[in-house]
């Protein structure tokens, strides 16, 4: 299954615009394997984000093996997770309701 990519940002952004790539050292395929080493599972979802401060970061969606999404962000620019979170939304929801 392909990952999903979307772009999430204030301002508005992509991983190809200069407000994401001026302070990029970390690429896509570093961020996916910094963020399943911390959390095992299958990315299902990226976005590329420009936080209020200016950095640029990318958050993963990953889902474990028991079916459990976990969000994780991680800065752009040093590779560090800066924030992980459980999408408990969806927990108890029947596999068919699942996006």
């Amino acid at each position: 299954m392909p990952i999903k990519q979307f772009v999430n940002s204030k301002p508005k952004s992509s991983v190809d615009d200069e407000a994401f790539k001026k302070n990029l050292k970390v690429t896509e395929k570093e961020a996916i394997a910094i963020a399943l080493k911390a959390h095992p599972g299958t990315v299902q979802e990226i976005e590329f984000e420009i936080e209020e401060n200016g950095d640029a970061s990318y958050e993963l969606d990953i889902v474990d093996d028991k079916g459990v999404e976990t969000k994780v962000e991680v800065n752009a620019a040093n590779g560090k997770i800066i924030e992980v979170s459980t999408e408990e939304w969806e927990i108890g929801e029947e596999a068919d309701e699942r996006r």
